[in-house]
């Protein structure tokens, strides 16, 4: 069988994942990649079988390098035929099974999989949260250098116009990437700014986790 491959990691498609996993057995998996039906849409092949044990191993194959790599059905199938550069894998079902989810990460080694199977998951062990989202930083965030120092409050929303928000960003050698500073008002302006969007899949990026802002945590 031949599909779109998001049913292998999307968390929308997890209980596809477990009942396939419970009710028959990945005898074959070859990821694609995007090519085989054009650039916007990436596939992947299978073979399912019905009986299987806890130790049946299945093969696995990904013909591809880097995400959202785009390669004709002639690159694809010099792929398959090049082993050295696209290995098998060989998997069982109590590797995926042993991952929150279930997602078919066949590439991962087996010290990875020991790990999920033996250790205890992180959300044992801290609340996991989203962090704040502006959904338009362009707007909302300035960088050190654009504002007065005497308007900034270290002290999280105050009085003061500005407070300090730590952004992901590049590969910082000697400290993270707290360089911005959010106005003090900031989610005020947001949730209006929220409400005009209102027709828009952005507002579904925006205002999560608002009981968590300006708390000490772990990134």
């Amino acid at each position: 069988m031949i599909t779109l491959s998001n049913w292998l990691f999307l968390s929308d498609y997890e209980e596809l994942r477990e009942a396939v996993l419970k009710d028959a057995f990945l005898n074959l998996l070859i990821d694609n990649g995007r090519g085989v039906w054009g650039s916007d849409f990436e596939s992947c092949e299978f073979i399912l079988l019905k009986n299987q044990t806890p130790t049946s191993r299945g093969l696995f194959r990904r013909l591809f390098k880097r995400e959202r790599e785009v390669q004709s059905n002639d690159e694809l199938i010099r792929n398959f035929f090049n082993p050295q550069q696209y290995p098998v894998y060989s998997r069982t079902t109590t590797d995926f099974k042993s991952i929150s989810g279930s997602p078919i990460a066949f590439w991962l080694g087996d010290e990875s999989f020991r790990v999920f199977r033996n250790s205890q998951p992180l959300s044992e062990l801290a609340d996991l949260k989203v962090g704040l989202q502006t959904g338009d930083n362009d707007n909302f965030l300035r960088y050190w250098f654009e504002v007065a120092f005497d308007d900034i409050s270290f002290d999280g929303p105050g009085p003061k116009r500005w407070y300090p928000y730590c952004k992901g960003g590049e590969f910082r050698k000697w400290y993270g990437n707290a360089f911005l500073s959010l106005t003090g008002r900031m989610m005020v302006r947001i949730r209006n700014f929220r409400d005009r969007m209102a027709n828009s899949a952005l507002v579904l990026k925006i205002c999560r986790t608002t009981s968590a802002r300006v708390l000490s945590g772990l990134t």
